[in-house]
């Protein structure tokens, strides 16, 4: 089933949903054949993304929920916070954020202790959707947490995500020199 999903994974680095389908689908039959729930999950977690540059917006979350039961199921938190987390991607692009921020804090829980970077971007993006929920004192305690999380695991790359990210709670509350310097910040960041 492995070589079906990275047939199906290659089409999609490719931006074609449509011409992945068809090896995701059948990874899926067999990974679930075989009982490989690794695989099966891989493949929904992907068909999910297929359907999603297709434009289908019933199928895209209907595969990411599959993904993410067979992962809470077989007791993987690690799968768990990648299903939750793309399953908020879904729920992002259909322009559901309260979805959103609650797998996304679901992902965060699952993710606890694992990847940094996981848990960095998954800061950001709660951060990002707390913002544009209006939840400016969330977003602000999401960029610090990410902002610490990136400086202990050494990720100087998402630091600039950091100011950037204030510089947007700056702006929704009105304080626009203080954006501005933010935005420099993170302008700096990026260029150093």
């Amino acid at each position: 089933p492995a070589e079906w999903v990275e047939l199906g994974r290659s089409s999609l680095l490719a931006g074609d949903g449509a011409a992945a389908r068809p090896a995701l689908l059948r990874g899926r039959t067999v990974a679930d054949s075989l009982r490989n729930g690794a695989m099966s999950i891989a493949a929904r977690n992907n068909l999910a993304i297929a359907a999603r540059l297709e434009g289908d917006r019933d199928e895209a979350p209907r595969q990411a929920r599959a993904a993410l039961a067979l992962a809470v199921g077989a007791g993987d938190s690690a799968q768990a916070a990648l299903c939750a987390q793309r399953l908020g991607e879904v729920h992002l692009w259909r322009g559901e954020l309260r979805e959103t921020e609650t797998l996304w804090a679901r992902a965060l829980t699952a993710a606890g202790n694992g990847s940094p970077e996981r848990v960095v971007s998954l800061e950001l993006n709660l951060g990002a959707v707390a913002a544009r929920l209006g939840n400016l004192d969330a977003a602000e305690a999401h960029f610090r947490k990410a902002d610490t999380a990136a400086q202990r695991a050494g990720l100087e790359g998402y630091r600039w995500l950091v100011p950037l990210g204030m510089g947007d709670v700056a702006e929704r509350r009105g304080r626009f020199a203080e954006a501005v310097r933010y935005d420099r910040r993170a302008a700096t960041m990026i260029d150093t």
